[in-house]
Parts: C-alpha cells; structure tokens; sequence
C-alpha cells in the first residue's frame, strides 16, 4: 500500500514531559485508543497518556500532525507532504502502513473524522473517504463545489452520505458546511441557501458562529446534534437539532460571567453557556458546557453534573474521573478570542 516515497517517522519517545505553558496547554484533539490517550496540540505535536496514568510522553513524527481520530481501536493521524499530499497513517508505526491522497488543488486543512465508521479527510477543498486502513486500501476522493472557509476548522462529523464541517473564526465568527459524501456538493457557508440564514438567537446563530462540535441525535435518526458557543468578553452558545436543512434550537441556558455580575447589578444576563463537546448516548446527549455537563433529551434538560476534578499531567489538564468520556482543560480558543480555558471531550 506505497503510494510514492512518504518521509514520516517515529523518532521514538521521550521521557515524561514538562509544563511547557505556551504550548502544551493548546490541545486541539484528543483520542483514545486502547489504554493511551492521545493529544495533538496547534503545534502539531502528539503526546500520550496511558489512562489513569501520571505522566505524559511525547510522540514526536517527522511532519506536524493536522489531526488526529481513534479508528478500529487504534489511533489515526494526518499529516501533509511539501507537495501538498496528505498522508494518513497510524503515529504508532509511522513507517510500516500509509495511504498517500493526492490533492486535487491548493488544499487547506486536513481534519478526520472516523467516527461513522469509515476514515473522512475533508479539506478546503476535497474530501476523501476510506472504508478501512491497511494494505490496498484505497480513498475515494471527490473536489468540493466550492471551498470550505472562513475560519479555522474546528469540528467534523460524517453519516452514511454527508460530512459536516464546523469553522470558527473567534469573535469574527464561523460556519456550517455540508459535504455530499459522493458528489462533493457543499452548502452552507455562503448565505446563498437555508444553512446560513439560521444567523439569528432562535436558531442558535448556526449560521454565523464557532461550532463546536456534532453528534447523531439519538431520538431522532437522520439528525445531528450541533453544538456553538464562544466566550469572547462574554458568552454565548446553544445546542442546535439539524435535520436535512430544517433546524431548530434543542437546548440554551442562561450564563452570567464573573464581571457581568457587578455590572448587571441583579438584572437579567444576555450572555447563555457556550457549548464545546458532545457525546451520543442511549437517548440522550452529552454535552460539555463551559460551566458544566449537561444531559439533553427528547424532552429537553435531563440533568447537569458538575466536571470532576481535574490532574496537571505534563502541563495538561486530564480528568479519567468519568466512564462515559475523558475530559481534558485546553486553552486553544485563547488563540482566537479572549477566553478562558475550555473543556474537550473524548469518548471511552
């Protein structure tokens, strides 16, 4: 399965790491596979961490990582060749198996997903799709209609037919795109159709803000769960039902930061929770508020749970405290807004 010369290695791990406060607490993704918790940070650096464990290991690879995905119990990364190629392989044996994807133009990004169980690398401008990883397999590559902008992108989920990629853009705001798995056909994104005219409170801003994250909503097969939320000198954020182009606001709770309390002197608090991770369970959705989870169902607020407690392993912020999920503090939204530190969910 050699698809040209790939220049990615392992070059072998490194003892426990120090805080290093510029960068390790900038975790952009995280992976479970196995008993290792795997992170990436902006830089592009992995690092692991073997569950209810206390030290954190570098994994450094020849190339930066764009991003990483558990599939098939093991960890996935992407990374991206001089020429522009981009190369999915497993960080744990860099050098023994590789799909190499050519790209199609000048090609931001990648970001994966593996979630619906086939391997997504969606970019600016191309989304390629593998039904497994190993020797012969071969991505299925298609040229977007249009390309996939404004922000960095953040979130990405993919069903049986479509891909949805969220941007966020800090205070200047972000999207929604809709990848048609087989055609390449994008909406979303342009004002041009009924995905950004969702611009408004009642729909959760969908159109216009940083989104967060995406999950299947389990009551309701066909859908999915979006979440928004961005802390910019104030909050705001909401949990958003998507089905087809037809939305609506599932669930928004109202916020007060520290400030606005002195300010607002007892009034009533624009701000509402912004919303950063989800998780589908058995009839309900899980879902990592900036203050704290909360359990959504078919009815509405089933339930909120205070975060456990967190431990500083390496210079990162780990919680192993739940069953469900592993919770980690990052401060990557600081790059583009003026936040706090917010939470990031990975499934068990």
């Amino acid at each position: 399965m050699r698809h040209g010369v790939i220049a990615i290695a392992v070059l072998g791990a490194m003892p426990a790491l120090a805080q290093d406060a510029d960068r390790d607490a900038f975790v952009t993704r995280g992976a479970l596979a196995g008993d290792q918790l795997w992170l990436r940070n902006d830089q592009g650096e992995l690092s692991t961490i073997r569950v209810n464990g206390k030290e954190r290991v570098s994994r450094p690879i020849a190339q930066p990582v764009a991003d990483i995905c558990a599939f098939d119990g093991a960890a996935l990364a992407v990374s991206v060749e001089d020429d522009g190629t981009w190369v999915v392989f497993r960080p744990e044996h860099a050098e023994q198996e590789r799909v190499s994807i050519k790209p199609v133009a000048p090609n931001g990004g990648p970001i994966l997903d593996c979630r619906s169980g086939v391997i997504s690398i969606v970019g600016s401008q191309q989304l390629a799709t593998l039904d497994r990883f190993g020797a012969g397999a071969v991505p299925h590559t298609v040229k977007l209609s249009k390309p996939i902008g404004r922000g960095i992108s953040t979130a990405v989920y993919g069903d049986a037919g479509h891909l949805y990629v969220g941007t966020g853009n800090g205070e200047f705001g972000g999207g929604l795109w809709v990848v048609d798995r087989f055609t390449g056909v994008v909406t979303g994104g342009d004002g041009e159709d009924d995905l950004m005219r969702g611009c408004d409170e009642a729909a959760g801003e969908l159109g216009c803000s940083s989104i967060n994250d995406f999950a299947a909503i389990p009551w309701k097969p066909g859908c999915v769960a979006v979440a928004i939320g961005l802390q910019h000198m104030m909050s705001s954020g909401a949990l958003v039902e998507l089905c087809g182009s037809s939305f609506r606001q599932l669930y928004r709770s109202p916020y007060t930061s520290g400030w606005m309390r002195s300010v607002l002197q007892g009034r009533r608090s624009p701000e509402t929770v912004p919303f950063y991770g989800l998780l589908a369970k058995p009839g309900s959705l899980l879902v990592a508020g900036l203050d704290r989870l909360y359990e959504i169902g078919p009815k509405g607020l089933m339930s909120t749970d205070e975060y456990p407690e967190f431990t500083s392993i390496g210079g990162v912020d780990v919680s192993f405290g739940r069953p469900d999920v592993i919770l980690v503090r990052t401060a990557v939204s600081q790059h583009k807004a003026l936040s706090s530190e917010t939470p990031l969910m990975v499934p068990r």
